[in-house]
């Protein structure tokens, strides 16, 4: 064996214990590397326009309110329960697993009518403003497309019978998605993202993007696109 790539737990890399230690006592000069997938998408992943990063941080702000008291997780469960939602409760989210940011964003944007009856009840008005604001629920239903896209990209990567070959390929479509949803929010046509198309709708902006989205998506598409590229 002249190597061993591990993927899943950072643990199994571990110098004293886990699966390399077992590698390297049977096999010394084998190269014990981790999953380069995962460590490629996580950098690409965190490239984020200054806006865009502060809604995330203010989401993190929001699911730690709501999951870091008992009572807090209770009564918000018993707000969905009697709203007959389909989901009742937050996601935590971790920077190692960097997925969970796309789960997160989503149970947000999906429970954001709740939130807002919570945060009155609760008078959470910072919180509420941000729920309440055109500006920033633009920003989450985009983050909560993007981060979709991420991690179907990321499935495409994994199994067992994937190769070099399909990585590349993988890779290389999703590059070009990336120039083309350029040209596309270009022209303030935003059709590919489910999310921010229907807040448009509700928005009243008639599918069109307002200016200052249509720059920061494309400043990020552009980041992300050169963040693959290198």
């Amino acid at each position: 064996m002249c190597g061993c790539c591990t993927d899943g737990a950072p643990a199994m890399l571990g110098t004293k214990s886990g699966f390399q230690v077992c590698v390297k006592r049977r096999a010394p000069k084998a190269k014990d590397i981790h999953c380069m997938i995962h460590r490629q998408t996580l950098k690409a992943s965190k490239i984020l326009p200054a806006p865009f990063e502060k809604v995330l941080d203010q989401i993190i702000q929001i699911v730690n309110f709501v999951k870091g008291g008992a009572l807090n997780s209770r009564l918000f469960k018993q707000l969905c329960y009697d709203m007959d939602d389909t989901h009742h409760s937050l996601l935590f989210r971790t920077n190692v697993h960097w997925l969970s940011r796309a789960n997160v964003t989503k149970r947000i944007f999906q429970l954001r009518d709740e939130l807002k009856l919570f945060f009155e009840v609760q008078g959470k008005t910072e919180f509420l403003a941000w729920l309440n604001n055109e500006e920033w629920i633009m920003r989450l239903a985009y983050l909560v497309d993007i981060f979709e896209q991420l991690n179907k990209l990321n499935l495409q990567m994994q199994g067992r019978n994937t190769n070099i070959i399909k990585f590349v390929d993988a890779l290389g479509t999703f590059m070009s998605k990336l120039e083309n949803w350029k040209r596309k929010v270009n022209t303030k046509i935003v059709a590919m993202f489910e999310k921010l198309t229907f807040i448009l709708d509700i928005c009243g902006e008639d599918k069109m993007l307002p200016q200052f989205a249509k720059n920061e998506i494309l400043q990020h598409l552009t980041a992300l696109k050169n963040e693959f590229s290198r």
